[in-house]
C-alpha cells in the first residue's frame, strides 16, 4: 500500500498527505502483488524469503486477508515455497478477527514485525497511535508464537512526556509478550 490512515507524532505520513493529491491511503491488488512476486522468482530463482513492508495492511482487515489467501495460492504453485516476513500495525480490528491468524499461517508467513511503542494509554493517545490495548498486543504475540509464527515487537523511547513509571510499564508488557526480538527506537527532535 501507499501511505497511512493515522497520524502518529513521530511520523513524516501526515505530512505527506497533506502534499498529496488525490486518496492518499492506497491498497494494492493482492494479484499485482503476486504478479510482482512472480516476476521475482522467474529473474532470481533461488528467492526463498520475502518481506512485505505492509504496515497498513491491518488498517483493511478484509484486503489483508484477501492478500494472505493470495501468497498462499502463489505457493500452493511452487516446489519450494516462499517464507514471508511481513511488517504491519496491530490494531484492535486486527486481533479481534480470527480469519486473521489462520490466514497469516496458511500464506506461509513465518515472522511478524510491527510497533507497539508505548504500554502507557496516555502516551499512546499523546503520540496518535491507532487503537489497541496491551492484551490486544499480548493476545496478538500469543497467537503468532501458538502458530511458530516469529514476532519483533518495537518500542520508543524518550518521549517528551515519559516517565520512569511508564518506562517500567513499556518494559514488564514486553516481557509479558515475549517476542522472539524487541526494536528500540528513540524518540528526539529532527536537527
Amino acid at each position: 500500500e501507499r501511505g497511512c490512515p493515522y497520524r502518529c507524532v513521530y511520523c513524516a505520513n501526515h505530512k505527506l498527505a497533506q502534499a498529496s493529491q488525490g486518496k492518499y491511503l492506497r491498497h494494492r491488488n493482492p494479484s499485482e502483488v503476486i504478479d510482482e512476486i512472480k516476476y521475482i522468482k522467474k529473474e532470481y530463482p533461488q528467492t526463498n524469503s520475502i518481506m512485505l513492508y505492509s504496515e497498513n495492511a491491518a488498517s483493511n482487515v478484509e484486503h489483508f486477508i484477501s492478500l494472505c489467501r493470495e501468497l498462499k495460492k502463489y505457493n500452493d504453485t511452487l516446489k519450494d515455497k516462499i517464507n514471508y516476513t511481513i511488517i504491519l500495525n496491530v490494531t484492535k480490528n486486527l486481533v479481534k478477527n480470527k480469519e486473521v491468524f489462520k490466514a497469516i499461517k496458511e500464506a506461509n508467513i513465518k515472522w511478524t514485525m510491527f510497533g507497539f511503542e508505548s504500554a502507557s494509554k496516555e502516551i499512546r493517545k499523546k503520540i496518535n497511535r491507532p487503537e489497541y490495548d496491551n492484551k490486544d498486543i499480548l493476545k496478538f504475540c500469543n497467537e503468532m508464537r501458538k502458530n511458530k509464527i516469529h514476532t519483533t515487537v518495537y518500542a520508543m523511547l524518550c518521549y517528551p512526556y515519559e516517565t520512569r513509571k511508564t518506562y517500567l510499564e513499556t518494559v514488564k508488557w514486553l516481557r509479558y509478550f515475549r517476542a522472539d526480538a524487541i526494536g528500540w527506537f528513540f524518540m528526539g527532535p529532527p536537527k
